[in-house]
């Protein structure tokens, strides 16, 4: 009725028009409070005139109470007049009303909106394909589409906004300058778009308004709508709901934000679902699944395809990869920071990575099913002359549902692939340099080919014929190629002198592996180089005659050897917080420093203020400062290609075009970054792609964002569930953007690792869940893998291959996911902070045991309960010893054994035995393998860092030698260890014997006494030999029991010796 008469008595907008003339044009900045509003005055809005109108109040109010209570329920008599959902049909009506009303204003729609989410949980299931459409069309698609003109990625229509809208815009301006004549861009580039997340702080309300609809609608839906198997009378179901997402997806920039916040904070259904489409939409983002099942959901229809195909998705994607190790590396039981995941052995140089997996191989390891191809080809002189050859390679899948990444050419199937030997184009039988994309592969007839000559004509796919002409080339026509190919970057001395260390680095990491690549292809055959008439396979380490590659190459090692570059600020923060030698590091392989180098690329260019002209302070000088250095450090989402490049130029020192191209191309290739246009030939000219939008999905840990938060909590939801496919996500973001380096802060390594280890921990809770839910009724758990992926290591238990799981089925899996991703993560954060590492492990197998209410260094232990400090330490040593056995205390075992020591003795508990204690030391033949057993303190073997063999005995003897309170206290660590059923070495006893007899104190002496005692009725065979430490207590200390005895003095430990 008001709307046909137009009472407008839902419309507040004439009030806002009338405040926002009176208040005057808003400041210029978002970000800055103006000076005005220091000072004193009369206010220019009234806090009257901003509030909705109190009819509008109290239809929401309404509104909100029927949907949460009255919708729940049906008409009990419905007639054709009143239906059954009559209710639920003029509820969504009302709020239609209302949404159409107001569509002017991101506030009320806000408010109208998450009035009406919980529908989905009150409504009946069959109204849901209804409530999707009604969100669909009437809720999300205005006010995202909204959303876009104030972010300013679409153009603003003929409808005003509100001022707080238009000064909210995210729009940042460049200018474009004129190349150098050296080959070096100017650092200012042409006007484009960048826009933040939506969760950035500091930018309009109505912004925030409008976003903070997406997670909660989606949470909603994925809790209460059952998308995976719908009913026969609701089969459109998931349709609607692909419909739906499909257009999130579309207009939000960050949609994957929204999914990360339903991962992070609702239940485990919605988390499963939210976790599956963020893996199918984004696959190279989030990696892919090797161990557990994949995250992939079958459905038909157009709308809502995954980004990748199930096959795509699971398929490795290696590249070239040099694995540099540290001497400062501790490597523990035989495995490295690099292991090779088929032969275990570590890897040393080049190898192959697949970044979406962290999963690490020999070259010569590498067999991989879909990345080896036998060509036999004749030769041209003679044809019955045959020669064999081998293509080593990795397939990019870029394309989606639809094969939209695959070139079709006279019945060709060419992809994109990375080439790991260089092998000659078919067309021009060029080679095929470079480290990654390097040409189109045919998946039928393996032809290879340069993406640029697909043009010309190929013979029909099945009739190629392959001769020797195809693969044997010149030398000197290799040179020519390879010039033509690194011209930017093959130099001689003198001008390798105007580079700085950066641009030596990458240049450097780029032809060593072009070097090896071209190697391979000789030992491999793909390539016939003909030297002076000669085939350089012949020769000695399949070395060809040194040209510009190698020279260049030998340039560039020089001048870092020489660790006298100039090197970046950024460049050096980083070297020198992670203890690194310039020399020996490489910017290409250093997946932490590429994150870094991400994480900059994405954050805006800050303005440094001018230094004051004088050594004195200057009041100025301060007011000039911004007053939102910190809010303009938040990161953008989207950013166009000329931003990358003036970072890169400003911030690390990449000014030469060919420096920067490598270094672009590489984080493409590793996923940091997608370019929106999908380009088959990224970053190949600057000048015409500088406007070319880059996303960056997913936040990095070493982003100054609030979505960091929500990343970690996401890893924290998903550690703690059930669904192995979830952990192995979780797991996968932790390698990938949460690897520890010396840029992350000690809270958030701290975190991260706490959920880690926690993960860990609850493997027995886990598993007696499993066994409770899953086994014991036959069901067959979720998503666990029928046949692991390749490569599988021979000595680990293979994946599950019987239809129905168990309980076994599931350990395995959980072990090759702590193999695969949580050894090396632990390793590296033990490498990275030897003494973080040690208090993280015991902290939080103290607080898994339960330990949160009680702290016995600040609560007086007279005050705490016994028994309860006795099953929380015991307890606490029970998760050590898990961890033990987990293989991921590493080198830090007798640390975190003197912190639960020191907890025994804060709380005083030395009288009462500790079963636990006789698990980590016995003798037992099944525990052999991975328990240590009891040895002389004297072997060579037992202070190696690093050591398998472990011993707490060393740490108890170790902490007697420090002082003389430390001998008190370990007597009584001894005599406690005594009573817990251990059998102590004579050795041991020897050594605090004469550690007592040096101090003469009769207290220690009676310690010691009923230590020896205890280990006596343990075991009396054989222990003739401590008959000798009481003899000789006994003579050294007669006198002083004696005149114990006679001045009453110490009575009690005189009488304890003489009994």
């Amino acid at each position: 009725m008001s709307v046909s008469q137009g009472w407008r008595i839902f419309d507040e907008s004439s009030v806002l028009q009338e405040v926002t003339n009176a208040a005057g044009e808003r400041s210029s900045s978002p970000f800055r409070r103006s000076r005005a509003s220091f000072h004193g005055g009369k206010r220019t809005r009234s806090p009257e005139a901003m509030q909705v109108p109190e009819l509008l109040s109290l239809c929401l109010s309404v509104l909100t109470s029927v949907v949460a209570e009255d919708c729940r329920y049906k008409i009990i008599s419905p007639r054709p007049s009143r239906p059954p959902n009559a209710l639920q049909a003029l509820t969504i009506n009302v709020a239609q009303l209302l949404i159409h009303a107001n569509r002017h204003d991101p506030r009320v729609i806000s408010q109208i909106g998450f009035a009406v989410i919980p529908t989905f949980s009150t409504f009946h299931p069959e109204l849901h394909p209804r409530l999707l459409s009604f969100f669909e069309e009437n809720l999300i698609r205005p006010a995202l589409q909204h959303l876009r003109q104030m972010q300013g990625v679409e153009e603003i229509d003929a409808t005003p906004l509100d001022q707080e809208d238009v000064g909210a815009s995210v729009v940042a301006i460049h200018v474009d300058g004129v190349e150098d004549d050296d080959g070096r861009e100017a650092s200012r580039f042409k006007p484009t778009l960048k826009v933040r997340s939506t969760s950035a702080p500091h930018q309009g309300l109505h912004m925030y308004h409008l976003a903070s609809l997406v997670s909660p609608l989606l949470a909603a839906i994925l809790e209460c709508v059952d998308i995976e198997h719908p009913s026969e009378s609701h089969s459109d179901l998931p349709y609607r709901f692909y419909r739906l997402l499909d257009l999130i997806l579309t207009l939000k920039v960050d949609a994957y934000n929204d999914l990360f916040q339903v991962v992070a904070y609702h239940d485990s259904k919605s988390r499963k679902l939210a976790v599956t489409y963020l893996a199918m939409h984004w696959p190279k983002a989030t990696g892919h699944a090797t161990i557990s099942g994949p995250l992939f959901l079958e459905h038909n229809g157009v709308l809502g395809q995954p980004a990748w195909t199930r096959k795509q998705a699971d398929d490795h994607r290696f590249l070239p990869w040099k694995f540099i190790h540290r001497d400062d590396w501790v490597s523990f039981d035989g495995s490295s920071q690099h292991d090779c995941r088929s032969c275990t052995k570590a890897i040393y140089g080049f190898g192959l990575l697949c970044p979406f997996c962290m999963c690490a191989v020999h070259f010569d390891c590498y067999d991989y099913p879909e990345g080896n191809h036998l060509i036999q080809y004749e030769m041209e002189t003679d044809s019955n002359v045959q020669r064999v050859a081998m293509y080593r390679f990795s397939t990019n899948f870029e394309g989606g549902a639809n094969n939209a990444g695959i070139i079709h050419e006279n019945h060709h199937a060419f992809r994109q692939v990375n080439l790991f030997n260089i092998c000659l184009c078919y067309v021009c039988r060029d080679p095929l340099w470079g480290c990654a994309a390097q040409g189109m592969k045919c998946d039928t007839c393996s032809l290879c080919v340069h993406a640029t000559c697909l043009s010309s004509t190929i013979a029909e796919c099945g009739t190629a014929k392959i001769t020797s002409r195809h693969m044997v080339i010149e030398w000197q026509t290799l040179r020519r190629t390879c010039l033509e190919y690194f011209a930017d970057i093959f130099l001689t001395q003198e001008g390798s002198e105007l580079l700085g260390y950066e641009e030596v680095s990458i240049s450097c990491g780029v032809l060593e592996t072009q070097l090896q690549i071209l190697t391979n292809g000789i030992a491999l055959g793909s390539i016939v180089v003909l030297q002076n008439g000669k085939n350089v396979a012949h020769t000695k380490n399949y070395k060809v005659d040194e040209f510009e590659l190698h020279r260049a190459l030998k340039v560039y090692m020089d001048r870092l050897a020489s660790n006298n570059l100039p090197c970046s600020a950024a460049t050096k923060e980083y070297i020198e917080e992670n203890s690194l030698l310039s020399s020996k590091h490489s910017i290409m392989f250093d997946l932490s420093n590429l994150v870094y180098i991400s994480t900059s690329l994405k954050a805006p260019l800050l303005a440094t203020p001018d230094p004051p002209s004088s050594d004195l302070l200057n009041v100025a000088q301060l007011d000039q400062l911004p007053d939102s250095t910190h809010i303009d450090a938040h990161p953008y989402e989207l950013l166009p290609l000329s931003h990358l490049r003036e970072v890169l130029d400003t911030e690390f020192n990449v000014r030469s075009i060919g420096a920067a191209k490598l270094i672009l191309r590489h984080l493409d290739h590793l996923a940091f970054f997608d370019r929106v246009d999908q380009s088959p030939y990224p970053f190949d000219n600057f000048r015409t792609d500088q406007n070319v939008g880059c996303i960056f999905p997913l936040p990095l840990g070493l982003d100054l964002s609030t979505d960091v938060e929500t990343l970690v909590s996401a890893v924290e939801s998903c550690l703690a569930d059930l669904d192995l496919s979830v952990n192995e996500f979780a797991l996968l973001l932790v390698v990938r953007k949460l690897w520890p380096n010396g840029l992350m802060s000690e809270y958030g390594l701290k975190r991260v690792g706490r959920s880690v280890i926690y993960w860990v921990l609850a493997e027995d809770d886990n598993l007696a869940t499993v066994l409770r839910d899953f086994v014991a009724k036959k069901d067959a758990f979720p998503r666990l893998r029928s046949i692991t992926s390749w490569p599988f290591s021979k000595s680990l238990r293979p994946g599950t291959t019987s239809t129905s799981s168990n309980s076994g089925d599931y350990i395995a899996v959980r072990r090759l996911l702590t193999t695969q991703y949580v050894l090396p993560w632990l390793l590296a954060l033990h490498n990275q902070d030897a003494d973080l590492y040690k208090d993280l492990l015991y902290d939080t197998c103290y607080e898994f045991a339960g330990g949160e209410g009680f702290d016995p260094y600040i609560l007086s232990p007279n005050l705490a309960d016994q028994e309860q400090l006795f099953r929380q330490s015991d307890n606490t040593f029970r998760s050590i010893l898990r961890l033990f056995h987990a293989s991921v205390i590493f080198s830090v075992f007798d640390g975190v054994i003197l912190r639960w020591l020191e907890f025994i003795t804060t709380s005083n508990l030395y009288s009462k035995p500790m079963s636990s204690l006789s698990r980590l030391l016995s003798h037992e033949a099944g525990t052999a393998q991975r328990l240590s057993s009891l040895m002389d303190l004297t072997s060579p073997t037992v202070n190696q860092p690093g050591s398998s063999s472990v011993d707490p005995l060393r740490v108890i003897v170790n902490f007697a030698h420090q002082t003389p309170r430390g001998l008190s206290i370990s007597l009584r660590w001894l005599l406690l260890f005594s009573r817990s059923g251990i059998d102590i070495p004579t050795a041991i006893f020897m050594q605090f014997c004469s550690l007592v007899t040096a101090q003469e104190q009769l207290i220690n002496v009676q310690v010691l006494v009923q230590a020896v005692l205890s280990s006596v009725w343990l075991r009396s065979l054989g222990r003739q030999d401590i008959q000798q430490i009481l003899a000789a207590l006994h003579a050294q200390f007669s006198r002083n029991i004696l005149e114990s005895l006679k001045s009453a003095k110490d009575m009690l430990p005189a009488w304890d010796l003489l009994l």
